[in-house]
C-alpha cells in the first residue's frame, strides 16, 4: 500500500518508543582520548539536563584538588559529574611550580567541559603548619585564576557553612558529609575520593544558599556570552 497520497499529510504519525540521552548523542566512531586529555579520578559527565543552574564545586588541595559539578532546579539537586586533580599522577615527583600548572590546566578545561553558570569554592581556614598553610594558599590562588579566566561568578564557602549547609551541624566529620552528599544527590554509592565528596558538597551549599544571585538571569546572561567568548579564545591558544 502506497503511503503517499493527498491523504498522506493528515495521517497522525505513531509516537515513537522512549529513548534515552544516548540517543541524541552523534553516531559513528569515536576517538579515544589518551592518559594526558583526562584529569585523574574524573568520572563520566552525565548527559546536559534542562536544569536552572550548574555550580562547579572546588576542594582546594596542593596534592589532590576535587571537582563536582551539580545541577540546582529549585530544591532538586543532581550530580554531573565529579572527581579530583592529581597533582603527582601515576606517582610522579612533579615541582610545586608544576603541580601549581596542573590544578590551572585541568580546571580550565573541566569548566569548558561542564559549562557551569557559577563556581563555589572552599575557603580554607586550618592548616597543620605555616609551610602547608602556604601551599594551600598558593594552591586556592591558580583555582581562583582559573574561574577568574573563565568569567565565572565566583562564591567561597568556610567549611562550618558547608558542613551546616550539607549535614546540619557545623562539625561534622568527613565521612558524614560523604554519606549526606549521596543522599542529597541520590547517588548508588558514596563520592570517592573524600576530595570530590567536599567539592559536591561545596556546591550543594552553595545551590541550597546562592541567594538573590540565583534568580539574577541578566547577570548569568552576561556571564554565559563572557563565557563562550573565553572558550572560543582557550580553544584557539
Amino acid at each position: 500500500m502506497n503511503p503517499s497520497g493527498p491523504d498522506a499529510a493528515a495521517r497522525p504519525q505513531l509516537p515513537r518508543g522512549p529513548t534515552s540521552p544516548a540517543d541524541d548523542l552523534p553516531q559513528g566512531p569515536v576517538s579515544k582520548p589518551g592518559p594526558s586529555d583526562l584529569p585523574a579520578r574524573s568520572s563520566v559527565i552525565q548527559p546536559h539536563y534542562n536544569d536552572l543552574m550548574r555550580i562547579f564545586g572546588i576542594d582546594p588541595g596542593s596534592v589532590r584538588t576535587g571537582y563536582g559539578c551539580v545541577s540546582c532546579a529549585g530544591s532538586k539537586l543532581h550530580s554531573i559529574g565529579y572527581g579530583a586533580i592529581e597533582t603527582n599522577p601515576r606517582g610522579e615527583k612533579r615541582s610545586f611550580p608544576e603541580r601549581l600548572e596542573r590544578i590551572h590546566s585541568e580546571l580550565r578545561r573541566l569548566i569548558l567541559d561542564f559549562e557551569p553558570e557559577v563556581v563555589a569554592v572552599e575557603e580554607v581556614f586550618y592548616a597543620v603548619n605555616v609551610k602547608t598553610a602556604l601551599k594551600l594558599g598558593h594552591a586556592r590562588g591558580v583555582i581562583l585564576l582559573a574561574a577568574a579566566e573563565s568569567h565565572l561568578p565566583i562564591f567561597e564557602y568556610s567549611p562550618l557553612e558547608i558542613k551546616k549547609s550539607v549535614v546540619g551541624y557545623g562539625r561534622a566529620d568527613k565521612g558524614q558529609v560523604q554519606l549526606m552528599v549521596k543522599t542529597l544527590l541520590n547517588l548508588g554509592k558514596e563520592p570517592q575520593p573524600e576530595d570530590a565528596a567536599d567539592a559536591l558538597a561545596v556546591a550543594i551549599c552553595h545551590g541550597l544558599n546562592g541567594g538573590p544571585q540565583r534568580n539574577s538571569s541578566g547577570t548569568w546572561r552576561t556571564h554565559g556570552a563572557q563565557f563562550q567568548r573565553s572558550r572560543k579564545r582557550f580553544k584557539r591558544s
